[in-house]
C-alpha cells in the first residue's frame, strides 16, 4: 500500500513537469502603430547604447567637425543674446562694467551686507597679525624693537628710524661775538674815572672824579641805540648824549663802525669843564655848560692774527652855543689808536690826542697814553687803565702833576 503511494505521487510530478514543457512561449504584444498606421521602433533596452541625438556618430565627433568638449570643461563664454562681447582676460572693461567683486558706482550693498573685499571691523586678513604682536616663537630684536631676531638677511642692519643731521658746529672768528668785535657788543655799563693833580704845595691835593652811564641797546642787525649819562663828582648832570650807531663787517677780520649823537644841554656850571682830565679830556663836550654837542663817529677794528686786536676811532664834535652868552661855535676832534693782545683776557695800550679850539679850551691838544687789561666775558666785561697825560699842558707832566685812573665794567645783553 504504501509503495503503491509513492509511486503514485512520481508519476503525477512526472505528469506535471512533461505538461509545462509542452507549453509555447508567449508572443510579445505587437508593436504600437503611427498616426498613418505604420509600426513604430521600439525603445532598446536599457543595458543596449544609445546613439547621439541629431546624426551624431558614436565618437562624439557633430556632423560639423566641432568635437565635443570633454567632461568637466566649463561652458563657453557666449555673450548674451543683444550684449556685448566679453572682455579678453586682463583686458578692459566695456564702459560702465565694475571690475569683478566690485559694486557699481553708486551701488550700495543689500542691508547688513559689507562691500565685496571689505573685512567686518577689528578682523584682520587671514595670515596677518596685529600691530606689534611678533609671529609664535619670534623674539623681538636688538633694543626691543618689534623687527624679528633673525628676520634680516645675513649682514643687513634694521633699518634706524631718519633723523635731521645736528648743525655744523659753525665758530666765530676769535675776537667776535654775535657778529661784532668784543669791544662793540651791546652793554650796559658804568665808567668811573678818577684825577689827582698835585699843587706847589704838596699837602694839597685836587682831586676829581667822573663818572658815567653807558647804555648801548641792540636795535637790529649790527646796530645799536645808546644813551650816555655823565656825571660830575657824581651829581651834576653833564650834556646827556643821545645817538643811534652801527657796526659793518667789511670782511671777515674787518669792522667798520659809524654813528652819530646829539647832545641835552644840561650842564650850566662854570668849571665843570674839569671833570674831564680824568679821561684826559677825551669827551670834554660832555661838561662844557650852555653848548649842544654834535659828534659824528668813525671807528674801525680789526683782528690781526689770532690774538691781536687793532682799534681806531675819529670823532669830530661840533659845540652850538644856547643863550646869550657871546660864545661862538666851538670844534674838537678827539682820536685815539689801540693794540690788544688777547681776545677773553688782554692787555693793550691805548694813545689818544685832543685837539680843541680856543673857544672852549685854553688847551689846545692834549695828548696822552694807557696801559690797560680787559676781560670779556659772555655775560659781562671789565676794563682797567692808568692815563698817563704826556705834553706839558693842563694836566701836566705824568706821575708829576696828575694822573688818572680809569675802570669800565657792565653787562652784555646782546
Amino acid at each position: 500500500m504504501r509503495h503503491r503511494f509513492a509511486w503514485t505521487l512520481f508519476g503525477t510530478s512526472l505528469f506535471v513537469a512533461a505538461t509545462a514543457a509542452a507549453q509555447p512561449a508567449p508572443t510579445a504584444p505587437p508593436p504600437p502603430s503611427g498616426p498613418n498606421g505604420a509600426a513604430q521602433p521600439l525603445p532598446p533596452p536599457p543595458s543596449s547604447a544609445q546613439p547621439p541625438p541629431n546624426g551624431t556618430p558614436p565618437n562624439g565627433t557633430p556632423p560639423g567637425g566641432t568635437q565635443a568638449p570633454p567632461p568637466g570643461t566649463p561652458p563657453p563664454n557666449n555673450p548674451p543674446p543683444g550684449g556685448l562681447p566679453p572682455p579678453p582676460p586682463g583686458g578692459p572693461l566695456p564702459p560702465g562694467q565694475p571690475p569683478s567683486g566690485q559694486l557699481p558706482p553708486g551701488q550700495m550693498p543689500p542691508p547688513g551686507q559689507l562691500p565685496p573685499g571689505q573685512l567686518p571691523p577689528g578682523q584682520l586678513p587671514p595670515g596677518q597679525l596685529p600691530p606689534g604682536q611678533l609671529p609664535p616663537g619670534q623674539l623681538p630684536g636688538p633694543g626691543g624693537s618689534n623687527t624679528p631676531s633673525g628676520s634680516l638677511p645675513p649682514g643687513q642692519a634694521p633699518q634706524v628710524p631718519w633723523t635731521a643731521p645736528p648743525p655744523p658746529d659753525v665758530q666765530e672768528t676769535p675776537g667776535l661775538s654775535h657778529g661784532v668785535p668784543l669791544s662793540r657788543r651791546g652793554a650796559i655799563s658804568i665808567e668811573a674815572a678818577g684825577y689827582t693833580a698835585t699843587q706847589p704845595d704838596p699837602t694839597k691835593l685836587d682831586t676829581v672824579v667822573a663818572l658815567a652811564l653807558n647804555v648801548h641797546i641792540p636795535i637790529a642787525t649790527r646796530t645799536f641805540a645808546d644813551v650816555r649819562l655823565p656825571l660830575a663828582g657824581g651829581y651834576l648832570p653833564g650834556n646827556v648824549m643821545l645817538g643811534v650807531d652801527r657796526v659793518s663787517k667789511m670782511d671777515a677780520r674787518g669792522f667798520m663802525a659809524y654813528g652819530l649823537q646829539i647832545g641835552l644841554p644840561l650842564s650850566v656850571n662854570r668849571g665843570v669843564e674839569a671833570f674831564s682830565l680824568p679821561n684826559g679830556t677825551w669827551n670834554v663836550h660832555e661838561y662844557q655848560p650852555h653848548f649842544m654837542p654834535l659828534k659824528v663817529a668813525f671807528g674801525y677794528e680789526r683782528m690781526l692774527g689770532g690774538s691781536f686786536e687793532l682799534r681806531v676811532d675819529l670823532e669830530p664834535v661840533v659845540s652850538i652855543p644856547i643863550g646869550d652868552y657871546g660864545y661862538n661855535v666851538g670844534f674838537t676832534f678827539q682820536h685815539a689808536a689801540e693794540i690788544q693782545f688777547g681776545h677773553s683776557i688782554g692787555v693793550g695800550l691805548r694813545v689818544q690826542g685832543v685837539a680843541i679850539t680856543d673857544q672852549l679850551s685854553t688847551d689846545a691838544y692834549q695828548l696822552g697814553i694807557e696801559p690797560f687789561a680787559v676781560v670779556q666775558r659772555e655775560m659781562g666785561f671789565a676794563r682797567l687803565g692808568l692815563m698817563f697825560p704826556i705834553d706839558d699842558s693842563t694836566a701836566g707832566p705824568p706821575f708829576e702833576q696828575a694822573w688818572g685812573l680809569r675802570l669800565w665794567t657792565g653787562l652784555h645783553i646782546d
